[in-house]
């Protein structure tokens, strides 16, 4: 998950953005998705996920990582057999925000103490071992620009720190 998030603030010093795929429209503040799906073909078409725009044409990654976290528990909660998923992404576009996102924002620092983020542009989520995600279950992984919570890993840029 870090290399992915080395690779979207690397994206923003070429693009100043964050990739945002066209089929969110010009207009988009928050996309929110899966990071990649392979195959990612649907009914006979590409998909182009947000991480087509970090491998192609640009290399900011030399290929998406995926979850088998997410990949198992998919599976079973959805019709995706046989797919490959990376990881839960939400990214907001510099400079905009989203009062949804802003609200969970606000949401998960009460949670969390105040140890979370006073602004997240983005942030990814894995499912964890035990197939949940976290809701406040044990398990699931969150990665965002900042911080964590017993079994949620924040990631900074200076290395995964946990919080107490």
């Amino acid at each position: 998950m870090r290399s992915i998030g080395v690779a979207l603030e690397s994206y923003i010093v070429d693009h100043n953005n964050y990739p945002m795929p066209q089929w969110a429209g010009e207009n988009a503040t928050l996309v929110l998705g899966f990071l990649m799906i392979e195959p990612a073909i649907i009914r006979g078409h590409p998909v182009p996920y947000i991480g087509v725009l970090l491998t192609t044409p640009t290399a900011y990654l030399s290929s998406v990582p995926f979850s088998i976290y997410n990949t198992q528990l998919q599976q079973v909660a959805d019709n995706y057999t046989g797919r490959k998923m990376s990881f839960w992404i939400n990214v907001v576009k510099p400079g905009y925000h989203n009062s949804s996102m802003d609200a969970w924002i606000r949401d998960m620092r009460v949670s969390l103490l105040d140890k979370f983020p006073d602004t997240v542009h983005w942030l990814m989520e894995s499912a964890g071992p035990n197939l949940s995600w976290w809701h406040g279950a044990r398990g699931a992984t969150l990665l965002t620009q900042g911080a964590i919570h017993n079994d949620i890993f924040m990631i900074r840029p200076t290395g995964p720190s946990a919080m107490e």
